[in-house]
């Protein structure tokens, strides 16, 4: 991978097509962050600021951090870079592509991100004791942290059911002020997101609505 200077601007105009201008294009740590973590992730500039910035904030809160839908490891290690050493981030996937899908609201089929690498994302973190990788299917693979308390979510889980199982699981853990991110949020290609989280607050009477903070992104603020 090519190494620059913390002054190079390595983001292209490309990356702005339809997105509007580049709100973070004064963040210099930002951009050194991202320019770090872009090969190991699919996710935009524009996302992955917000990830920064919400992870960021949720320092100030109690609870530990977690993220499903891990790929490479990329949008894992922007939080890894801006979360405090107190703090543990847990990261759930198969590590061997989606699971089982629903045609009736999911693109993508069972096994897409398949390419994805246990043993690259354990490199990208083997010095950093404080990063629980869980391989597996959640929530399975979350048994043992039933009573642990979390500020700050990601959720890149693509799929109908694994969102709706990850809201399941996390929206009762989640501190006061505590933030849920969504990736893909009303995406024509992965419908099911946005279906999962709608039908989770509609079945539990949940006064929180989602956020969209820009393009297939949303949280939900724990109140």
């Amino acid at each position: 991978m090519k190494h620059t200077n913390d002054s190079e601007f390595r983001i292209t105009m490309k990356t702005l097509i339809g997105e509007g201008s580049p709100f973070w294009q004064d963040d210099l740590d930002f951009i050194k962050l991202y320019n770090k973590i872009q090969p190991y992730s699919l996710v935009s500039p524009y996302r992955c600021y917000f990830i920064y910035q919400y992870a960021k904030n949720a320092n100030s809160l109690d609870g530990h951090y977690a993220e499903l839908g891990v790929y490479a490891g990329g949008t894992a290690k922007l939080i890894a870079s801006v979360k405090e050493k107190n703090k543990d981030l847990f990261l759930f996937d198969t590590f061997k592509g989606l699971p089982k899908h629903n045609p009736e609201v999911d693109d993508y089929p069972e096994g897409k991100f398949s390419e994805t690498n246990l043993e690259q994302v354990e490199k990208l973190f083997e010095m950093d004791k404080t990063i629980k990788i869980l391989p597996g299917f959640f929530p399975e693979t979350a048994d043992s942290l039933k009573k642990t308390r979390f500020a700050f979510v990601y959720l890149d889980a693509d799929l109908y059911k694994s969102t709706y199982d990850a809201l399941s699981f996390f929206y009762s853990k989640m501190v006061p002020g505590g933030v849920i991110m969504f990736d893909d949020y009303d995406w024509v290609y992965c419908k099911g997101v946005k279906e999962a989280i709608d039908q989770f607050i509609l079945e539990n009477n949940i006064k929180e609505i989602p956020i969209v903070t820009t393009k297939y992104q949303c949280i939900i603020i724990k109140s």
